[in-house]
């Protein structure tokens, strides 16, 4: 038993320590009862533990603790060999060849990908959660590398970065090739190598970057991203709602990272929800394919018409109509059998307005569409034709109560 405080560790910091080396090597019944009880009080990391016991199990490291010098030898070998990892032993998940094909090259792609997460390198993840603004704003903020902050009123954005590496805002350049006014990445910190979009509710906005991919991001969300995307791969980190539409690219994997998962792709349509205050994050695809993976060690593949939940730890898939999940792009809510809970949640982050209801009200269910370009209180009017509902203005809270009637 050790009284070592494992709550920070990363990846790196357990494989430099002995105990943990030992119980991954020699388990015992007292090591694996530890290390369970870490991981069931949520006292440690369970992705940083995970991604360390998996390397031990795969490679032959030693019960010692492992120095600077071994553990940067060690990630070495770790990315030669998943260079060197077949691609066809995933073939066989899915039936249709071409998807097949795909599928394969994602799996042995994001192996490594996964593997580089806890490398020396920062992972986005850690890089997105320093780049944190404090504070509310009622316009979107576009915050380029060098700290630039651009503020934007409208309700909708469109950004756009070209091929030289200019970007443009609602059709006027604002910067002029952000990516040649650094010295290369070696002599930049880790958080002004990306940029930040932050889409407060109320708002929305578009990106399309240099490789012709382009994002439509939803109220309340937030994306980091590289000035300019590797050459092994395409990297982006979303809190919130993101509809992409990739540009193929076999040679680098299209990845999005949220705090809960990561999803791989080379060029599909897929939609992605992740906002930090709900419990459930979700993947629904469009076209293609994807392979998502989870922050507790969970990976599973997507076909079209695929809707992946994440909550708790849990994992589930069911076949959708994904037009249906991709309708707010258009500005309308299609919704089936949904639950007006959901449905108002929704209304009060895309307006911008605080919306509050009871349990009874929330448990009802509705089936409808509703468009979003119209006033809020006409949309509830028209909520309101469908659920036996009513609402009143508070003026002090300054938001919208809807009650059972």
């Amino acid at each position: 038993m050790t009284n070592i405080d494992y709550s920070k560790f990363t990846s790196e910091d357990f494989l430099k320590d002995t105990y943990f080396l030992k119980s991954i090597k020699t388990p015992t019944k007292e090591s694996n009862a530890f290390w369970e009880e870490q991981l069931l009080t949520e006292k440690i990391r369970e992705k940083e533990f995970r991604v360390a016991k998996n390397i031990i199990l795969s490679a032959n490291i030693p019960h010692h603790t492992i120095s600077e010098e071994e553990l940067s030898e060690l990630w070495n070998k770790i990315e030669k060999s998943n260079k060197q990892k077949p691609l066809q032993r995933h073939s066989r998940l899915i039936q249709f060849a071409s998807i097949a094909a795909s599928l394969a090259i994602l799996f042995a792609l994001s192996y490594t990908f996964w593997s580089k997460q806890s490398n020396n390198d920062r992972s986005l993840i850690s890089i997105a959660k320093l780049m944190q603004v404090q504070g509310d704003s009622s316009a979107v903020q576009l915050i380029l590398n060098n700290d630039k902050n651009i503020t934007l009123d409208q309700e909708n954005v469109t950004i756009e970065y070209n091929a030289t590496g200019d970007v443009i805002v609602n059709k006027q350049q604002v910067a002029h090739n952000i990516a040649s006014n650094t010295n290369g990445p070696a002599q930049l910190s880790e958080t002004n190598t990306y940029n930040q979009l932050i889409v407060p509710k109320g708002k929305r906005s578009s990106i399309v970057f240099g490789d012709g991919t382009k994002l439509w991001v939803n109220s309340g969300s937030r994306i980091v991203y590289p000035i300019s995307f590797k050459k092994d791969k395409r990297e982006i980190y979303v809190e919130g709602e993101v509809y992409l539409e990739v540009t193929k690219d076999k040679s680098r994997p299209f990845i999005v990272s949220t705090n809960k998962m990561n999803i791989a792709v080379l060029g599909t349509s897929f939609n992605v929800t992740a906002y930090t205050a709900d419990k459930e994050q979700s993947v629904v695809l469009v076209t293609g394919a994807v392979e998502v993976n989870t922050d507790s060690n969970k990976k599973i593949a997507l076909t079209p018409n695929n809707r992946l939940t994440y909550t708790g730890g849990q994992l589930d898939v069911e076949n959708v109509d994904a037009s249906l999940y991709i309708s707010w792009v258009e500005g309308l809510y299609i919704y089936n059998s949904e639950k007006l809970g959901t449905i108002l949640d929704r209304l009060s982050r895309y307006y911008g307005k605080t919306i509050t209801y009871d349990a009874r009200v929330s448990e009802l269910r509705c089936s409808g569409k509703l468009d979003m370009k119209d006033e809020l209180l006409d949309v509830l009017a028209g909520l309101a034709q469908t659920a036996p509902i009513t609402w009143q203005y508070n003026e002090i809270e300054n938001e919208l109560c809807i009650t059972y009637k």
